[in-house]
C-alpha cells in the first residue's frame, strides 16, 4: 500500500490508513525535551520512530521567485467579444457545439490534474502469489475489479465447523493489480507531485504492510524516477535562472535511534530549535545534478540498513528508511565569505523550496508473525 500526502507552504497533512480492519490507534508517546535533546524514542501508529517529516528543516520555505501554478487554468470562462448580437446568433450551431464541448474537456482535465495532487491519497497494489505460496497450493483471496474497487475474500468456520467465505469490499483512490509495473506505479503515485516541489510544497510518499507484501520492491525504483525528472525540471530556463539545486539525504530509524546511511551509520541527534521545528542534527545532505549519482547514493544507502529474519521474510527490513529529495534555492556570497566557509557544510548557504520524502516502513505484521519479536526492535 502506497500513501501520498502533500504540505502545502508548511501545512502537515496526515495520512489515514486504509486496512481491511480498523487498527488500534496508539498516542504519541515521546518524552519531553532533556537537555536541548528530544528523546529519539518517538513512537507512532505506524511504531518506533516514525518522524513529522514536514516540520524538519529550520529553514522558511521560499516566499518569491516561485513558478507560476504549472496546469493550465480552466478555459471554460466568459470572454469580453467586440461581436454584436446579430454576428453571434449568426454563428453557426455546429461551431457552437463544437467549441463548448472542446472547452468542457479541457475543463475536465484540468480538473483531474487538480484531483492528482490532492492532499492525501491511498493507491494499493496486489502482490501476485509467491513461489511458496503456489508450492503450498494457496488460493488468491484477493480479486481487483477496477482501478478503485477490490475484494478480500475471508476463508472462515461457523460454530458447526461448517467452511465458508465472508467478502470484505474497499475502495481506494487508485488500485493496481499485479500486472502492472514499476513505471506505472511510479506515473500513478509520485510522477503527479513532482511540479508542485517547485512551489513551495512538501511531500511524502511511503509503503505500509506487512513484511513480505512487497514494499521495498515497490519502493526503491521510485526515488530514482523522481530524481530524473527533478533533475530535469532543474535544467528549465524559469528554474535555472533562480539557481536551484537538489540535495538528497538518506536516514534510517532503528530501534527508536536514528543513523545516517550515508556517513557509516553514524547516530543521529533530534533537537527542537527557537521556532519549534524539529530537525536532524548532524545529517549530511549531498547536492546531486545527475542521476547516476542519486544511484551510487542510494545503492551505498541500501547497503546499511538493518536487516533480519522473520517467519514471512529470511531478510526483512527492520527499519523504517527514509530518501529525501530537497529542492534549495543556493543564495550567491562573496567570495572572502566563501574563502572562510569554505570547509563548511555548503548547504548552510541554501533556502529550502520544496521536499520530496520517501519511507520504506519496516514490517507492519504482529509479534506473532516475526522470530525477532522484541517489542522495541519492532
Amino acid at each position: 500500500m502506497l500513501l501520498r500526502s502533500l504540505n502545502f507552504n508548511g501545512e502537515s497533512a496526515s495520512a489515514p490508513i486504509s486496512e481491511p480492519y480498523t487498527p488500534t490507534t496508539q498516542s504519541f508517546s515521546g518524552g519531553p525535551p532533556i537537555d536541548g535533546f528530544y528523546s529519539p524514542e518517538l513512537r507512532g501508529e505506524f511504531g518506533a520512530g516514525l518522524l513529522d517529516l514536514h516540520a524538519m528543516d529550520d529553514s522558511e520555505l521560499l516566499s518569491e521567485n516561485v513558478a507560476s501554478e504549472p496546469f493550465e487554468a480552466s478555459p471554460f470562462v466568459p470572454k469580453e467579444t467586440d461581436d454584436d448580437e446579430d454576428d453571434i446568433i449568426s454563428r453557426s450551431q455546429q461551431g457552437l457545439s463544437e467549441n463548448y464541448g472542446g472547452a468542457i474537456t479541457r475543463e475536465k482535465e484540468s480538473n483531474t490534474k487538480e484531483s492528482n495532487v490532492g492532499k492525501i491519497k491511498v493507491v494499493v497494489r496486489k502482490r501476485p502469489l509467491n513461489r511458496k505460496e503456489i508450492s503450498r497450493k494457496e488460493d488468491d483471496v484477493i480479486d481487483v475489479h477496477n482501478s478503485q474497487f477490490l475484494t478480500v475474500h475471508e476463508p472462515k468456520l461457523k460454530v458447526d465447523l461448517t467452511a465458508y467465505v465472508d467478502k470484505h469490499e474497499f475502495c481506494f483512490d487508485a488500485v493496481l493489480d499485479e500486472a502492472v509495473t514499476n513505471d506505472e506505479v511510479y506515473r500513478e503515485t509520485v510522477e503527479p507531485i513532482i511540479p508542485i516541489i517547485f512551489q513551495r510544497t512538501k511531500a511524502t510518499c511511503f509503503a505500509y504492510g506487512q513484511t513480505g507484501s512487497g514494499k521495498t520492491y515497490t519502493m526503491q525504483p521510485l526515488p530514482l524516477r523522481a530524481a530524473q525528472d527533478m533533475v530535469h525540471l532543474l535544467h528549465q530556463p524559469v528554474y535555472l535562472s533562480q539557481n536551484f539545486k537538489l540535495w538528497l539525504s538518506y536516514f534510517e530509524i532503528y530501534g527508536g535511534k536514528l543513523y545516517d546511511l550515508l556517513s557509516e551509520r553514524r547516530p543521529l541527534c533530534i533537537r527542537e530549535d527557537g521556532k519549534k521545528q524539529v530537525c536532524i542534527v548532524g545529517l549530511q545532505e549531498f547536492e546531486v545534478s545527475d542521476v547516476r549519482i542519486v544511484k551510487e547514493y542510494i545503492e551505498r544507502g541500501n547497503a546499511s540498513r538493518s536487516t533480519g529474519s522473520t517467519g514471512a521474510n529470511e531478510e526483512s527490513s527492520r527499519s523504517h528508511a527514509i530518501l529525501q529529495l530537497a529542492v534549495k534555492k543556493h543564495i550567491p556570497v562573496t567570495e572572502t565569505r566563501r574563502q572562510r566557509d569554505r570547509e563548511a557544510n555548503e548547504a548552510k548557504n541554501t533556502k529550502l523550496v520544496g521536499k520530496l520524502s520517501f519511507i520504506d516502513l519496516a514490517g507492519s505484521e504482529r509479534g506473532a508473525d516475526t522470530t525477532d519479536n522484541d517489542k522495541q526492535t519492532r
